[in-house]
């Protein structure tokens, strides 16, 4: 399960990319995450002996749902609002904008809300995405709503919903048959700018493979730690019969004894779902899988997405914490373990030999505590803190 490239967590940072390029149409849809990888936030990550995956990009928190409001009926002259601004556009899209406004003024009561307020919530539009492509399940729905949120306040508007972008998008849409969530959020992703690329296609069956194994060990209890047993130190070879025959004895006196030498326990043996690494060039997608990743993940599934230089600005503070004595890297993953059991992590980069131990440390304690981990790298596995 090897393929070049793997995704990860979002990328705070935004460099300059060409207009409406692939890459920056994924940047500008993420939402930047801001609180610190200690918090508990619904999510997605991975763990345990990695899969690796070809170059790939996307993720954002999953906005809570809130229940529909009813109100009385759309008056007509709501609903001739709702038509006056759906005719503008591409009129390429006219079909798809025709759907929405026969959804609209079938289901007058469950659209009321819309009608006065021009805005709806995830669960309306998850409504409306049941009427007009039935077969488009709850978490691509999800993760084209939490797309659309740019503003970031679980709410979307009539200019979002009646856009190119999104007109595109569905239309797109209702041409697929997909039967896993991640596919239908891959085929969600406006064309243009994205293009269907092989090596994406292939990241995005092995990625599957992960979604489906984490979302059945979500279910499960975090699993009990399995420590192989600490090596037996082996006793100093005596001298024996033979040794005085052939000058082995000696009559000076001994040397005083040294002490043995503490014997280093075996790492804890993994006990999570396998995750991926995703490394390839810029802009080739890692980051947009990534995200389609955390964004799929079913309602309630606790996932952390982080880039690499947060995830390491945190881990070291909480090392800071620790009180002394204790394992350090064991007390750090029995907390993040009650947290979420996947974690993605965008643009691993290891540079210095204090990173290289705690990634060694920390991620073999998160295995052995269930948690999956994926992450994304413009390096290959091996390149990682290269001669260091």
């Amino acid at each position: 399960r090897r393929l070049q490239g793997r995704g990860c967590l979002r990328d705070l940072t935004t460099p300059s990319y060409s207009s409406m390029s692939a890459a920056f149409v994924a940047r500008r849809l993420a939402v930047p995450s801001t609180a610190s990888w200690l918090m508990p936030i619904a999510g997605v990550a991975t763990s345990g002996p990695v899969r690796h995956l070809g170059s790939i990009p996307a993720s954002t928190r999953p906005s809570r749902r809130t229940s529909c409001i009813s109100s009385p009926v759309i008056n007509a002259t709501a609903s001739m609002q709702m038509r006056t601004y759906s005719a503008s556009g591409d009129p390429a899209f006219n079909d798809v904008r025709k759907l929405l406004n026969d959804a609209f003024d079938s289901n007058t009561a469950v659209f009321a809300d819309f009608a006065k307020t021009k805005e709806m919530d995830m669960a309306t539009f998850q409504k409306l995405i049941d009427i007009v492509i039935p077969s488009m399940g709850k978490e691509e729905s999800k993760a084209l709503f939490i797309s659309m949120d740019t503003s970031v306040d679980h709410r979307i508007q009539e200019a979002e919903i009646f856009s190119d972008i999104t007109m595109a998008i569905l239309r797109n849409r209702m041409s697929q048959t997909v039967g896993h969530p991640l596919e239908g959020s891959y085929n969600c992703l406006p064309r243009p700018p994205f293009r269907s690329d092989p090596k994406q296609l292939k990241a995005i069956e092995i990625l599957k493979v992960v979604f489906d194994e984490v979302v059945i060990a979500h279910a499960k209890p975090i699993p009990t730690v399995v420590q192989p047993p600490k090596p037996r130190e082996e006793p100093a070879a005596g001298g024996g019969m033979f040794a005085s025959m052939f000058g082995g004895a000696r009559k000076t006196k001994k040397p005083a004894a040294q002490k043995p030498k503490a014997s280093e326990l075996p790492p804890p043996k993994p006990n999570a779902p396998k995750g991926a690494y995703l490394y390839g060039g810029c802009g080739c997608g890692k980051t947009v899988l990534l995200d389609l990743f955390f964004r799929s993940l079913p309602e309630g599934f606790t996932a952390r997405r982080l880039h690499w230089h947060e995830f390491i600005r945190d881990a070291f503070r909480s090392m800071q914490g620790q009180p002394p004595g204790e394992n350090i890297f064991e007390a750090m993953a029995d907390m993040l373990s009650k947290q979420f059991r996947v974690l993605l992590l965008d643009e691993l980069l290891i540079t210095h030999i204090s990173e290289a131990i705690l990634v060694k440390n920390l991620f073999r304690q998160m295995w052995a505590r269930g948690m999956t981990i994926i992450t994304t790298s413009n390096y290959r596995p091996e390149e990682l803190y290269a001669k260091g």
